[in-house]
């Protein structure tokens, strides 16, 4: 009895691993539609081929006696569709983006011809699906790319109407149309990244392995994660058939910033200085492309930030007559991300992913004029590291 009860629950245990997740579904567009001639009569048997540098290889559908298609698992990216069928012009629409969570429709009609054309057709937009209720952002890789941002996660969500940050935001906290800063869930690449404890993000994300941040705020879904606010689905980066690579740097510092006051304005209405601005060098490296054509594609993204300012307070001295210069902060942050995208067939696909980072702080004070007495010092340092199959 004991050994058909452990064979039954290896088996569903097995059958729970294999079954794809649900939540897969809000990692990917949908593409649907119907195949119809210029009277607007159904065409069975019309080929659809979708293609993109978001994609690995290229799908297709036959249409049945209805005329329907759907292409219901595509990543975020820009598509080509292509329809043909003998007997008419083959019809070809470019541009088409798909964003994660969300369902285009895109209905065509063929004209017939008795020779071989092929057209490029500006009239068959694709809509969004009007039958969902569903109110979301989408922040995709163009915007992020173009849009002049800071390089951390909350100058995104920032962008969103209705959120607003608490405090700065830099601790993960936003409130989406007034709801509770602790209502919110995080996913990343379809795993829940949320904190338990406090419903902030677990770690920081780094900015440049989005490819796609999408916020729903309203009538999501059943299979999303539960979120009385607002619900942050983040889609990372993919490799390709082409290599690509960029190298960025980013710098800010005291001295390319000037105050509008001069010393004697400040004193003459009894003010203090203001804070020096922290010293920033951001670099930043990320490459991709196929280990096999249309098989099998990696990404990885590695990126140092390094800030250093002086401690916003005076000199003093001890009760033992020790001068305690202020001390010197600084902070790097090294992080890291692996990604590797596969296809076996075109059912059979699967995503790895591995990420790492590393904090280190570190306060020092040089040796205080006229003593032999310093302060040692101080350091910490945080690393995380983690890997995981993506749905």
């Amino acid at each position: 009895m004991v050994k058909k009860s452990g064979c039954a629950l290896l088996a569903v245990v097995m059958i729970l691993a294999a079954a794809p997740s649900a939540f897969a579904e809000r990692q990917t567009g949908s593409l649907k539609g119907r195949i119809t001639d210029k009277a607007g009569f159904p065409l069975p048997g019309a080929f659809i081929y979708v293609s993109s540098p978001a994609l690995l290889g290229i799908q297709n559908y036959i249409t049945a006696d209805t005329g329907n298609y759907a292409f219901i698992t595509l990543l975020p990216g820009t598509y080509k569709v292509t329809v043909e069928m003998p007997g008419f012009k083959t019809v070809n629409i470019d541009a088409v983006r798909v964003h994660a969570g969300q369902a285009l429709s895109l209905n065509v009609r063929l004209e017939a011809t008795e020779i071989e054309e092929e057209i490029t057709s500006l009239d068959a937009a694709p809509t969004i699906d009007s039958r969902s209720a569903a109110a979301a952002f989408v922040a995709d890789a163009d915007l992020l790319r173009r849009a002049p941002l800071p390089r951390d996660f909350s100058a995104i969500l920032g962008l969103v109407p209705g959120v607003v940050p608490a405090g700065d935001g830099s601790a993960g906290y936003f409130s989406f149309y007034g709801s509770p800063v602790r209502a919110n869930t995080f996913a990343l690449d379809g795993t829940d990244v949320t904190n338990p404890l406090d419903m902030a993000p677990l770690a920081a994300l780094n900015t440049d392995i989005i490819e796609e941040v999408a916020l729903d705020n309203a009538a999501r879904p059943a299979e999303t994660y539960p979120a009385q606010g607002g619900f942050v689905n983040v889609v990372t980066k993919s490799g390709g058939n082409s290599f690509l690579g960029e190298f960025r740097i980013y710098h800010s510092s005291d001295g390319l910033s000037k105050d509008l006051w001069s010393k004697a304005d400040f004193e003459d209405n009894n003010l203090g200085s203001p804070l020096p601005n922290p010293k920033l060098w951001d670099f930043s490296l990320g490459m991709g492309g196929p280990i096999i054509e249309d098989r099998a594609w990696y990404f990885a993204d590695f990126r140092l930030a390094m800030k250093s300012m002086p401690a916003p307070f005076l000199s003093w001295k001890d009760p033992l007559g020790a001068l305690n210069p202020p001390y010197a902060w600084r902070n790097s942050d090294l992080m890291s991300f692996f990604k590797v995208s596969t296809q076996v067939t075109s059912q059979i696909r699967r995503r790895f992913r591995s990420t790492s980072r590393t904090v280190t702080s570190r306060s020092t004070n040089p040796t205080s004029p006229g003593t032999s007495r310093s302060r040692p010092p101080g350091s910490s340092s945080t690393k995380a590291w983690s890997w995981s199959p993506v749905p």
